[in-house]
């Protein structure tokens, strides 16, 4: 999220939704909300009122211009709601906030219940990105800490989020840019969520839709800017060896030799030295 949301500062982005439970993490205070707190702070806050319900936590951690990771927990039988913080992705083993909600606050988990993220900036600017998020009903599971449940960054998911991906097209699939292992295949880029993968024309590396590639996106050479031959040159796959035999142009003053493109004329010239065809007249094969 980025830049002016809500005009007022005294709301979650989620006034009015009632009931509604939000840990907020706030890095803008008030002195008619957070009397006595004068830095970035996290706390809990219900129905879109950001007066606190919770007692206010100020994290050892940085909030301002920094990266960090949140985790909640909530246990249905006991009302408890769990906050646990850090600079880091691997999860703290304390809380740094405890709050037990009351029986008529813990009525918006009796129903199946909207999770998700908000935000508000007042009158004010900011950029707030949210680099992942999760929500399971059998807890994280984070065996390596990148804090990230294991079960949703995995290859395939069309999210590049496990550890050593390249790209993730959705599926399990080679030889359609992206491995079946989320890796790039050779020659290819791929960009986007989930990953579109295509070929890069000029790297010299024969991959996707191309039918040349020379090693540069210079026309005139018999590989095209797009990676295609040009009219009147015959092209086989790198590396460059002009063995094709084909009929084509009449004359032509030299054999090309640019990264497996030769003219078609010269091979013409072959076949006539060679006496597999009836073709006369002089080449410089």
């Amino acid at each position: 999220m980025s830049g002016r949301l809500p005009s007022s500062g005294c709301t979650t982005a989620a006034n009015g939704i009632k009931p509604s439970i939000a840990v907020e993490l706030d890095t803008y205070w008030q002195n008619s909300y957070d009397a006595g707190i004068n830095a970035a702070h996290i706390a809990i806050d219900a129905n879109g009122d950001v007066t606190h319900i919770s007692p206010v936590v100020v994290p050892t951690f940085a909030m301002i211009n920094a990266t960090f990771t949140v985790w909640i927990d909530y246990n249905l039988a006991t009302r408890t709601l769990q906050v646990f913080g850090s600079a880091a992705t691997l999860k703290p083993a304390n809380p740094i906030l405890v709050y037990t909600l009351t029986p008529t606050q813990a009525a918006v988990f009796d129903n199946p219940f909207y999770a998700g993220i908000t935000g508000s900036t007042g009158g004010s600017w900011e950029s707030q990105e949210i680099l992942y998020y999760s929500i399971s009903t059998t807890g994280i599971i984070d065996a390596n800490g990148d804090g990230k449940d294991d079960r949703c960054t995995v290859c395939g998911n069309g999210f590049v989020d496990a550890t050593g991906e390249e790209c993730d097209d959705g599926n399990l699939t080679s030889g359609d840019g992206c491995s079946a292992t989320c890796k790039r295949e050779a020659g290819i880029t791929c960009t986007g969520i989930p990953s579109v993968c295509s070929s890069r024309c000029g790297d010299g590396i024969l991959a996707g839709a191309e039918r040349c590639d020379d090693g540069n996106t210079a026309a005139g050479d018999g590989c095209s800017s797009t990676c295609q031959p040009e009219t009147g040159w015959v092209c086989s796959a790198p590396p460059a060896v002009d063995t094709t035999l084909v009929v084509g142009v009449a004359s032509c003053a030299a054999t090309g030799s640019a990264a497996g493109c030769g003219v078609a004329g010269a091979a013409v010239a072959r076949v006539a030295r060679r006496g597999r065809g009836a073709i006369s007249g002089s080449g410089s094969a």
